[in-house]
């Protein structure tokens, strides 16, 4: 049914969790900003950052532009390898891979980015395509989607989205592309079930298994 499987990035296949935070806390500090209570910063985590600041200090285009760059300017230089790999993905990849399924990332990180940490990790090789917002401004995650699935020559009704927020949930509804929900990542289990999906896993080893079910690996 499926000859394709995307992934997400942040949250999905990479846990980058304490890089992105320790930038977001330099830019902070280096605007002058505030949050009130830790815990929000996971707010930033998987939308795209430009958008995080609209919302949340009402920044207007231009000034969420330039503390997007400061961000991505601080993580590319200081934090960006300060993530690991999800245990259990690496075997979901390779059994994927053996299987002949075609594999990409799309990703609301920067490509270049998002390639600097799938090969540090040795993960590159999976994937036979790498979708990224570009290095000016943020994309839409649907645009950076589309652009995977057809970079891997599909269409978005033959193609599976695993993901950990709604932004991907969202994404995959628009497309009309298969969504599986992983709830190990930076999204919210509420968010995620408001979604058409084929499941919400747990951990990589329940998404072994409803990979499986539907003949995937």
């Amino acid at each position: 049914m499926y000859s394709g499987v995307i992934f997400d990035l942040d949250g999905t296949l990479i846990d980058t969790r304490n890089g992105i935070v320790e930038s977001l806390e330099y830019t902070f500090k280096a605007l002058g900003l505030f949050f009130q209570k830790k815990h929000l910063l996971m707010k930033f985590v998987g939308p795209p950052i430009e958008e995080c600041f609209e919302i949340y200090f009402s920044f207007n285009q231009n000034d969420a532009r330039r503390a997007t760059e400061l961000f991505r300017d601080y993580y590319q230089e200081n934090a960006l390898l300060k993530a690991s790999p999800y245990p259990g993905i690496l075997p979901v990849l390779k059994l994927m891979q053996k299987k002949g399924t075609l594999l990409g990332v799309a990703t609301n990180k920067r490509q270049d980015h998002a390639l600097i940490i799938l090969q540090h990790f040795c993960l590159e090789s999976f994937f036979q395509s790498v979708k990224g917002s570009s290095s000016n401004s943020g994309q839409r995650k649907d645009y950076i989607l589309r652009s995977c699935i057809e970079d891997l020559g599909l269409v978005p009704g033959r193609c599976l989205l695993i993901g950990d927020t709604a932004q991907d949930a969202k994404a995959a509804y628009t497309l009309g592309t298969a969504f599986i929900g992983a709830t190990w990542g930076f999204g919210e289990f509420s968010e995620l079930e408001s979604y058409p999906n084929l499941g919400l896993v747990n951990s990589t080893q329940e998404l072994l298994e409803l990979l499986q079910r539907i003949e995937l690996v």
